[in-house]
């Protein structure tokens, strides 16, 4: 527990104890991973505005016989999106997840590799590779995407899905992270290299993280710098300095953080 805690005062002073402790580390394969994913889920309605947004696209398809979905996770949109479509394909290497997905009461075939390690791929009508590029490195990005490029059928939809710029999700990644590409510089790559042979789109999904207080705020943002592959981890005495300075708690909600989604439609040209 982080003991009393009397914004605005200063991180060094909210905590009971040394200002240097610092956030946690943990691998993406463990169970504080999964717990964490779990409580950001919980605080946040990314996937229930994702799914509204990809669903009005999913209705224009002029076919829904294969679904593949990169990096499922736990499988929450694999279940509601596979309903519409005859098969589904579920890429997730994470054991924790394959659990889940194993389990599914829909007919699901997983794919327990990375998504470059796949050998075979279905050729899909919806191709959706969402959040996974967060633990990726860039410069595998145009390499994937052109991959899943290669397995679109003729009328489908690739849909890829990451943080958008300048949210204030982002930006507090951005101050103990450092710069990461996002989806609008894929977006140029993908334009330069294929100019004439895909149709891009970019949109934004709007999003919120909610956090109930400030103890909440640390651990997301922990679990956020965790996807991020931080390995030196900020103090917890500076992420509350930061929060102090940068966020404004609501007295009933807590503390509410814009998390904007960029979604890249890409189809190809007919």
């Amino acid at each position: 527990m982080l003991g009393v805690l009397r914004l605005p005062l200063k991180g060094s002073q909210l905590l009971a104890r040394p200002d240097r402790e610092r956030l946690r580390c943990y691998a993406s394969d463990s169970r504080e991973y999964r717990n964490a994913f779990r409580s950001f889920l919980s605080r946040t309605d990314q996937k229930k505005t994702l799914v509204r947004a990809l669903a009005r696209h999913i209705a224009r398809l002029p076919q829904r016989r294969v679904f593949l979905d990169v990096g499922a996770g736990n499988g929450i949109l694999t279940h509601v999106l596979a309903p519409s479509f005859e098969r589904t394909f579920a890429i997730e290497p994470n054991p924790f997840f394959q659990t889940d997905l194993s389990t599914s009461p829909l007919r699901l075939t997983v794919l327990p590799h990375p998504v470059l390690s796949c050998q075979e791929l279905p050729i899909a009508d919806l191709i959706l590779c969402s959040h996974v590029l967060h633990y990726v490195d860039p410069s595998k990005w145009l390499e994937i995407a052109e991959k899943l490029l290669g397995r679109l059928s003729t009328s489908g939809l690739l849909a890829i899905v990451l943080q958008k710029r300048g949210s204030a999700c982002m930006n507090l990644l951005d101050r103990f992270a450092g710069k990461r590409p996002f989806l609008d510089d894929l977006l140029v790559q993908l334009r330069d290299r294929h100019a004439h042979g895909i149709e891009l789109r970019l949109e934004t999904v709007p999003s919120v993280i909610q956090a109930g207080s400030l103890e909440e705020t640390l651990g997301l943002t922990e679990f956020l710098l965790n996807v991020a592959h931080v390995r030196e981890m900020p103090s917890k005495a500076s992420v509350i300095d930061y929060i102090a300075e940068n966020l404004v708690p609501c007295p009933e909600k807590g503390y509410s953080l814009s998390c904007d989604q960029d979604l890249l439609l890409i189809r190809r040209q007919s």
